[in-house]
């Protein structure tokens, strides 16, 4: 983003004032732009998708401008995956659907149209021509695996503020992977969660102790 003329770049809270400035769900939310809104909160608001993939198509927008979810403070995120739940179970009760899609896209790689958090809760119906997800599984060999898993496992435990195990402690040659049920297999069932996953410490700026990229530097890569 270019500075103000004077050689200066604009401060990280102008460059967020820009962007909800710019933002057409920023407007959508603050009511200067209408929209069909079936949920609001404090935190979040809840609308139709005027282009839906399906009659139903719910779009749960965070009011706090963020451009992608790693950027939002684990509270918020909680809230906004509740209420995510809530317009889920009111789609399949009040439409009849079959099911719903529920998926946060982040980056314009991963398929973001606009630089604002949200949530896409689809409802679905058996023949209704949607391929969600509509990935290629692909054979991975097991170094490969470890490979990978040894690069991301510190820095998901240190985002969620703790020290990862060590090697031994993980159990993974004696964990056998359970079989995944079917699409058959699968029901709709509640269950209340009483852990939040991070020993009573909010982690609010997304950030974990070794930390040498901001998040809103990798938004800026994203959005490029």
């Amino acid at each position: 983003m270019e500075g103000d003329g004077s050689g200066m770049q604009p401060s990280p809270e102008e460059e967020a004032e820009a962007q909800r400035k710019n933002c057409i769900f920023c407007h959508i939310i603050s009511g200067q732009v209408q929209s069909k809104r079936i949920y609001e909160d404090e935190s979040c608001v809840g609308i139709l998708d005027i282009n839906p993939a399906n009659p139903g198509h719910v779009l749960l927008l965070p009011r706090e401008h963020h451009a992608i979810m790693p950027q939002m403070a684990d509270p918020d995120v909680r809230h906004l995956f509740v209420a995510a739940k809530a317009i889920s179970a009111s789609l399949l009760k009040a439409l009849g659907a079959e099911g719903t899609d529920i998926f946060v896209a982040n980056g314009t790689t991963a398929g973001q149209k606009a630089p604002h958090v949200m949530i896409h809760i689809i409802p679905r119906k058996k023949g209704d021509g949607i391929a969600a997800f509509d990935a290629k599984p692909k054979k991975a060999a097991p170094a490969e695996l470890a490979a990978i898993a040894a690069r991301l496992r510190p820095h998901a435990y240190r985002m969620m503020g703790k020290e990862p195990p060590a090697e031994k402690a993980l159990g993974e040659a004696a964990s056998p992977v359970p079989p995944q049920p079917t699409t058959m297999d699968a029901e709709f069932t509640e269950e209340k969660d009483t852990s939040d996953g991070m020993d009573g410490k909010d982690r609010k700026d997304g950030k974990g102790d070794d930390a040498t990229v901001g998040l809103d530097d990798i938004a800026k890569v994203l959005f490029r």
